[in-house]
This record gives C-alpha cells, structure tokens and sequence, in this order.
C-alpha cells in the first residue's frame, strides 16, 4: 500500500524529498521531519518522523521509521504564540508605563510609553537602574516603593513628579 495517500498532499512533496535524500545517502544516521498523516478519524495530524536507512544492513535491508503524534504539542505551542502575541500587543500598546524590574530596580523591560517618556530605546533602558538614577528623598522614596513589593502585595499604584531628561516635569 503507497503510503504517500495517507500524508498530506502539501506534504507528499517534502516526503519524497526527505526519502529520496536517506536512499541517497546511504546512511545509517537518524533522519528527522515532521508531516501532518491523515488519522483513521479523517482527520491531518501532525507527526514527528525518525527513519534509518538500514538497506545495506544483511538481515533486515529495509528503512524503519519511527512516528510520534504531536498534534498537540504543535497545537499548545500555537496557543502560546498566540496568548504571546495578544500579551505584547496589549502591553506595548498602552498609554501607561509599564515595566518589570528586579527587586534592586534594575530594569528589565520597559514598554513603548516608558521609552518614549524617557526618550531612549528599550535597549538603552534595559539594565539601568531607575532607583539609582535618582537623588535624596526621591531616591528613598522609590527604594521604599521598589521594597514594598512582595508576593502578597505584587500590584501597587505609586503617583511621583518626575524631571525627564529633557527638564520637562511629568506626574
């Protein structure tokens, strides 16, 4: 029985690509692809395919493949690209100022309204520390404000003046 009807017709050609490469070789070496096979439900699935050449080999001159269902690896990894995707674009696009930093203020992300109030690219932001950055009372109070965090109070709303790097004044 040809088993190319069972792959999917998009597939058949990188199918036979991949065989033709084993037969070719000669080699012994695991050879790896994915392809979408058509389940007994009807419906494509996607497999992870391991074959060996062993046609040189005197007692079983044939080539073994070895398949792994992985439709639902490939369909949680999809999710999380999506779940990623609606993430950044909720995050980069807000008006607000959002970022992440350690527990010493260094930070380690910063969105597009952070870097645009600053006037400098997330790269140039990214491992500066914000608390440092600043002098007296305003130092100790965004230590204090950086310290308060904890896993029981992990949201907090701090309201500060602020001089931009341009002498502008923001709250």
């Amino acid at each position: 029985q040809n088993i190319l009807k069972f792959i999917h017709p998009d597939d058949v050609p990188a199918a036979i690509h991949a065989l033709q490469q084993r037969l070719a070789e000669g080699s012994v070496s695991p050879g790896l692809m994915e392809l979408r096979v058509r389940h007994q439900s009807g419906d494509y699935r996607a497999y992870e395919l391991r074959g060996n050449n062993q046609l040189a080999h005197p007692l079983i001159q044939g080539l073994i493949v070895n398949a792994r269902d992985i439709t639902n690896r490939q369909r949680a990894a999809e999710a999380l690209r999506a779940s990623e995707a609606r993430y950044r674009a909720l995050v980069e696009d807000a008006g607000e100022m959002i970022t992440r930093y350690s527990p010493d203020g260094t930070l380690t992300f910063v969105n597009a309204a952070y870097s645009r109030l600053f006037g400098k690219s997330p790269a140039e932001l990214i491992g500066t520390n914000f608390v440092k950055q600043r002098s007296g009372e305003r130092r100790e109070q965004l230590r204090r404000f950086v310290s308060a965090f904890s896993a029981d109070n992990a949201i907090q709303t701090y309201e500060f003046r602020d001089e931009l790097p341009d002498g502008s004044v923001r709250w």
